[in-house]
């Protein structure tokens, strides 16, 4: 498996034009706008109060695990990286390398390395972009002669830290579920556009089936249809996420009559993890790859 790693990260790294434009764009724009953000400090005292530096906490700006792990409110947030990953799974097909590595390997192997590439790089994108947006901040306030709060204690770190893996750990999860879609939809196009497309549709459809759940119960008469949603991966993220920065449930009312423990949503969203990874080998090991 570690073979296996290495060389699909690799494969994925040397696509340079396709993760600088899809996943690096991310720390990548991060870097462009604090460059900006900076100057404009140094010149105008004015961006202080635009650029929202009077009162920023460096445990709060450098958490950017949001955009990923709160991800039903993010649907264009998700959409370079299901092209990304749709592209890589899909591009095996039209480059015909599946036809080189799969006599050599075992396909569920190279579908769980793939998977854990792919998450790993993305998170890894973001953790870089997580130090750009905190020391962007810690730059700009020291120029303006303002706090960067809080003090960088022991306990004050250790605590960062560990919030920190927690968010890092969701959006790793959370990354799976969307590579997942992208993957589910390439395999079944054999096609980079198709799957594109396909993963496209999924990722919108998915964050707003609580309209789907609502229409069922409208249709059948039944109220308690709508309680269907909480088993939605996104509605459990976002509640994961919730109870990790709040220390309660996501409120989801009307929708949902009751809140949902966070024990529910982590076994729903492992449910969710097992089972579309489940489909994914399921499918790629009945296909015929040399056709």
């Amino acid at each position: 498996m570690i073979k296996l790693f290495r060389a699909e990260w690799k494969k994925t790294a040397n696509h340079r034009w396709l993760a600088g434009f899809l996943i690096w764009i991310f720390p990548v724009g991060a870097l462009a706008f604090y460059t900006i953000v900076v100057v404009a400090t140094i010149f105008s005292e004015e961006a202080i109060e635009n650029f929202g530096l009077n009162g920023a906490v460096w445990t709060d700006v450098s958490n950017v695990w949001n955009t990923l792990s709160s991800y039903p409110g993010n649907v264009l947030g998700r959409m370079p990286i299901l092209a990304f990953v749709a592209t890589l799974f899909a591009g095996e097909y039209e480059w015909g390398t599946w036809k080189n590595i799969t006599p050599r390997n075992s396909r569920s192997a190279l579908i769980l390395a793939k998977f854990l590439t792919l998450g790993v790089y993305v998170v890894l994108a973001f953790a870089a972009m997580s130090v750009i947006v905190g020391l962007g901040n810690g730059i700009a306030t020291s120029i303006a002669g303002l706090p960067y709060p809080p003090a960088a204690t022991g306990a004050v770190v250790g605590e960062f830290l560990g919030d920190y893996v927690l968010r890092a750990g969701l959006a790793f999860v959370s990354t799976l579920i969307v590579v997942s879609f992208a993957a589910f939809a390439a395999l079944i196009t054999r096609k980079i556009v198709g799957g594109i497309m396909i993963g496209f549709l999924i990722s919108i459809i998915e964050p707003n089936l609580w309209l789907a759940c609502l229409g069922l119960s409208k249709l059948f008469n039944n109220p308690d249809l709508i309680e269907l949603y909480r088993f939605a991966p996104s509605f459990n993220i976002g509640n994961i996420n919730e109870w990790i920065r709040f220390n309660h449930a996501l409120d989801m009312a009307p929708i949902l009559s009751t809140h949902v423990s966070l024990g529910s949503s982590i076994a729903v969203v492992a449910l969710w993890i097992v089972g579309s990874i489940a489909l994914v080998l399921l499918l790629f090991q009945r296909q015929d790859i040399t056709s």
